[in-house]
């Protein structure tokens, strides 16, 4: 009897494992409106504040204290919004931190910038400022953003007309956003963009690219406590594609949008796996797999499609 009982009721975690190895196990119909990506992994906001270029450098002349250091900043600011923005107040908190093992930081001087307004949607404005320190923190009133798929964004041909600006940040940005409105345009903003291409600025645009593939990937989840994740594979084209493969990452830390020449987040863990069979055009399937943090943590997360032999 007791076998019995065991056949007939297996246990949950014999039905529910994620497929072991560089495969992935396929489900149910799905659908994805964009691929995830870790730029926009948080909300876009109305007010996007971009970091043009940032310089440190000691104190000099007579006003500056000369053993300390200052910090020379560039600020742009984008309104990704749809409506104007009447006028703008922000305030720019330069700060400075004992070497370690405190590291403690602690706020040095402010200062306030203003734009009389109005800021129209998708226009760019500039700022230089300086002030003791070597790190920053932009505080801005303007609340809200532009919705998880866009409804509340400046139009795209607005965006397009950014492709031009004088600061490569803007540029940059602008391809994000028109990547993120999946507008047509996107794919040839990122090209020109790479022509160009500066170190600093490789993460981002491969994120982009990414973003781009006919392949999409969206609703991804990880659960590390079960080291395994799901996702939805969408195949936007219109082709049928086979020998494709998924590769999630683990990331140190958010991505954000803002400081598109940063220091990248460190990968603290990565797999690859083999996406079986051959997805339809216009078909989406849910997919799951093993993934293993391998004792490190992590609440960011990544994941984007390729052909299986072309994954990094």
């Amino acid at each position: 009897m007791l076998a019995a009982a065991t056949t007939a009721a297996p246990k949950p975690a014999e039905v529910t494992a994620p497929p072991s190895g560089n495969s992935v196990r396929l489900g149910e119909s799905c659908r994805c409106q964009r691929s995830d990506s870790a730029l926009w992994q948080t909300p876009i906001p109305r007010l996007s504040l971009l970091t043009l270029s940032q310089r440190v450098r000691k104190g000099r002349g007579d006003d500056e204290r000369k053993n300390k250091k200052y910090l020379e900043l560039e600020l742009g600011v984008v309104n990704n919004g749809k409506t104007d923005v009447p006028e703008l107040s922000l305030l720019v908190e330069f700060f400075e931190r004992d070497p370690p093992p405190s590291n403690k930081r602690y706020s040095v001087v402010t200062r306030p910038l203003f734009f009389e307004g109005p800021l129209r949607p998708a226009q760019a404005i500039k700022w230089s400022v300086e002030g003791q320190g070597t790190e920053f923190e932009v505080h801005s009133p303007v609340p809200g953003d532009v919705g998880p798929f866009g409804d509340d964004a400046a139009p795209a041909n607005l965006f397009a007309e950014l492709l031009t600006a004088n600061h490569r940040p803007v540029r940059l940005h602008a391809a994000m956003m028109l990547t993120f409105l999946s507008d047509p345009r996107a794919r040839d903003a990122v090209l020109e963009l790479r022509e160009a291409l500066r170190e600093d600025e490789a993460p981002y645009l491969n994120r982009l690219i990414v973003a781009q593939a006919p392949v999409k990937v969206c609703k991804l989840q990880i659960e590390p406590a079960r080291q395994s994740g799901s996702a939805c594979l969408f195949n936007a084209s219109n082709e049928p594609k086979k020998d494709w493969g998924l590769r999630v990452r683990a990331l140190a830390a958010d991505v954000t949008h803002g400081d598109p020449v940063g220091q990248p987040p460190e990968v603290r863990a990565e797999s690859s796996y083999h996406v079986p069979g051959e997805l339809v055009p216009g078909e989406g399937r849910q997919a799951t797999f093993g993934f293993d943090l391998r004792g490190e943590r992590s609440d960011s997360f990544e994941a984007f499609a390729d052909r299986f032999d072309l994954l990094p």
